[in-house]
């Protein structure tokens, strides 16, 4: 994997040829676990989350009690945690605390627990046609958002599917 350099064409090149890393970390991470994690959450969200399915994932939107979007989300249906079955939730860090209160406020009557992943869970993405090689991910499903458990140098990570490569979560 080639490094970027201040040559912006070079930097191009290395993503469209062969795999360049871009660190991502700072983008908002929630975890919902609970027996109710699905039911509650494609009540907030636009997309089908209780169609999805262990290793499935979804872009979505988060709205308002009225309709209006206060953001956009990745969610991630997660069964082979350390820390047991949850929907990880992956969005933009300056959407993050409406978010978590959107959850908050609404979570009340559900069997659903909130957690904060931020601190906890880097985001690196391999960008470009070398990035399933690199990350040890050629066996992940073709289609966005599918994902798996995986170690990269002893350490447990999450191998997600992008359209341009594969995030390490």
């Amino acid at each position: 994997m080639a490094t970027l350099t201040d040559d912006l064409a070079g930097e191009y090149r290395v993503l469209k040829q062969d795999c360049g890393l871009i660190d991502r970390s700072e983008r908002g991470k929630l975890a919902l676990t609970g027996t109710e994690r699905k039911p509650f959450l494609a009540g907030q969200v636009t997309n089908d989350i209780e169609g999805l399915t262990p290793g499935g994932g979804s872009y979505a939107a988060f709205l308002t009690h009225k309709g209006k979007m206060l953001g956009d989300l990745r969610v991630l249906d997660v069964e082979d945690d350390e820390d047991g079955p949850e929907l990880l939730l992956d969005t933009d860090r300056s959407t993050l605390q409406a978010l978590f209160d959107l959850v908050r406020r609404f979570k009340i009557g559900y069997d659903v627990e909130l957690h904060k992943r931020t601190v906890q869970r880097g985001l690196l993405s391999l960008v470009g046609p070398g990035a399933r090689a690199i990350a040890g991910a050629e066996d992940l499903p073709g289609q966005e958002h599918a994902h798996r458990a995986g170690p990269i140098a002893d350490h447990a990570v999450r191998l997600i599917a992008t359209d341009v490569g594969v995030d390490v979560l």
